[in-house]
């Protein structure tokens, strides 16, 4: 039998969030593509995260610099930007892939209610028929970020880890 986290413990999951990504100066991922996947998108990523905060203090945007190597051993560079926005409960992340005037939602992260260290999508990113969903889980030194890419060609694994310094 699971308690549920108390309206506190979350509010402290999306506080602490926010105080990780500040501190945040590598990641590294692992894709992987599950049943049915057309994608044959599998590997790994490295490389430095740089955080800056805007004047307000609610927008966290993540710096992401590195490569990929996929599993037939090519490399390739990689550059991101996350923009996390803090509200009272809840984060929503956008990508800014198109820059920091047009930046691209993909889902607001909410409390998991059954795990007070977790924040969960709370709706689903529709792109065409491509559903994007992610669980973020805060723990010692690191948070990790776990994807899911669900669509008719499409059903791919992403795990970040950020570490923290």
């Amino acid at each position: 039998m699971h308690c549920q986290p108390e309206i506190d413990d979350w509010l402290t999951a999306i506080i602490e969030c926010r105080q990780a990504l500040l501190n945040t100066c590598r990641y590294r991922f692992e894709a992987h593509p599950g049943p049915g996947s057309h994608s044959g998108w599998s590997g790994t990523g490295e490389g430095t995260a740089t955080p800056e905060q805007d004047a307000t203090g609610t927008v966290v945007r993540l710096h992401e610099t590195g490569t990929f190597i996929d599993n037939a051993g090519h490399q390739s560079i990689t550059r991101n930007v996350f923009r996390f926005t803090h509200a009272a409960e809840r984060i929503s992340l956008h990508h800014e892939r198109r820059g920091p005037l047009h930046p691209v939602w993909l889902f607001d992260l909410v409390a998991d209610p059954l795990n007070a260290r977790r924040l969960v999508t709370d709706t689903p990113h529709l792109c065409g028929d491509d559903r994007y969903s992610a669980a973020l889980t805060l723990q010692r030194g690191h948070m990790q970020l776990d994807w899911h890419i669900q669509g008719p060609r499409k059903n791919e694994y992403l795990r970040y880890y950020y570490r923290t310094a």
